[in-house]
């Protein structure tokens, strides 16, 4: 393969984005680009902005150099501005592609990607941009995954928000489990067995297998450290030996409520894709429970408001159905007609 297919790793937070992206970043002909958000949280958050209006662009590109995701990158802002204006008038494409093939050359490596858990929404956009590109999509355990991000400081507390994030998740993966540019790998299976999986990840990219890919790269796995300590020990479990035990450590994390609600919320998909539920526990019945007495208030609640704007109902007017409305039209016409002529001869 070349450098115009690029690669791609997605999937939810904690299932394994950052191993991946360390093992693929180690083989000699690949890089593996930091984090950029660029489809998830760039391009979104300038909805106006159109990159060939010179302003725009010139606007766009100061806010985004100075963010940390191009400083992850390690490149140096005026030459890559050169190239891009050398290379005609730039688009989101052309950023986009420009940042990733620069990190690449800077690795001194031919084909380029890039690691963004996020643009698991934005799969469609991906192929469009690049017809030739390879997804890898990473899937792990819906319960690991929310006990996983419970423990981040940088996000929500409350596990029915990430399994229903995970939950959609996986309606994207549906979307495009078909299409042969994409390749869904277990995190469960990359732990156990990294030499086979990955085996099968350099056939499917269309690379040779190196072993180098067992040994990651912590050069390439750079990631945000802003939140500190735990960030430093995510990137050092992503580099560090892997080891099974922590497959089972959302057992010991999780509540059992918790559990309840994680496989009432997921429960199709686990299904689907071979994890098996262990628990029917109280917890699910509580939560649905809960969420079925807000819709009911919410409804009810609604339901008087219009009550209350609507006091004294009016009767709609009677339909006329299409068949019946030239009949309908040509008689209100004669009606018309002949009050007009009594008016003419009765005078005023």
């Amino acid at each position: 393969m070349t450098e115009d297919s690029p690669i791609f790793i997605v999937g939810m937070p904690r299932s394994g984005t950052t191993l991946m992206q360390a093992s693929l970043a180690a083989h000699p002909q690949i890089a593996i680009s930091p984090q950029t958000h660029f489809l998830s949280y760039w391009v979104p958050h300038h909805p106006t902005t159109e990159p060939q209006n010179e302003r725009d662009f010139e606007r766009f590109w100061t806010e985004f150099v100075d963010s940390p995701q191009f400083r992850d990158l390690g490149l140096d802002a005026d030459t890559l501005h050169g190239r891009l204006l050398a290379g005609g008038v730039p688009t989101f494409k052309t950023v986009f592609s420009t940042l990733l093939r620069e990190h690449a050359r800077r690795c001194g490596k031919p084909r380029w990607g890039e690691q963004t858990p996020a643009h698991r929404c934005y799969v469609g956009q991906l192929l469009d941009w690049y017809p030739n590109a390879r997804i890898i999509y990473m899937l792990r355990d819906p319960r690991a995954v929310v006990a996983s991000l419970l423990d981040a400081p940088w996000t929500s507390a409350a596990p029915e928000f990430h399994a229903m994030h995970w939950r959609e998740s996986i309606q994207a993966l549906l979307r495009w489990e078909c299409d042969e540019r994409l390749y869904r790998v277990h995190y469960e299976a990359l732990l156990i067995d990294p030499e086979s999986v990955l085996r099968k990840v350099c056939a499917f990219l269309g690379e040779p297998f190196d072993p180098t890919v067992l040994t990651r790269c912590e050069a390439s796995a750079t990631t945000r450290v802003s939140h500190g300590k735990w960030s430093r020990g995510h990137l050092s479990d992503a580099l560090g030996p892997l080891r099974t035990d922590c497959l089972a450590k959302w057992q010991l994390r999780l509540t059992p409520n918790q559990v309840a609600i994680v496989e009432y919320l997921t429960r199709k998909g686990m299904l689907r894709y071979g994890y098996e539920l262990s628990s029917e526990g109280p917890g699910a019945l509580l939560w649905s429970t809960l969420m079925l007495n807000r819709l009911w208030t919410r409804v009810k609640r609604q339901s008087d408001r219009l009550r209350g704007q609507t006091a004294h109902p009016i009767d709609p007017p009677p339909r006329v159905s299409d068949q019946a409305r030239p009949t309908e039209v040509a008689r209100q016409t004669d009606e018309d007609t002949s009050e007009a002529r009594q008016r003419r001869l009765l005078g005023p």
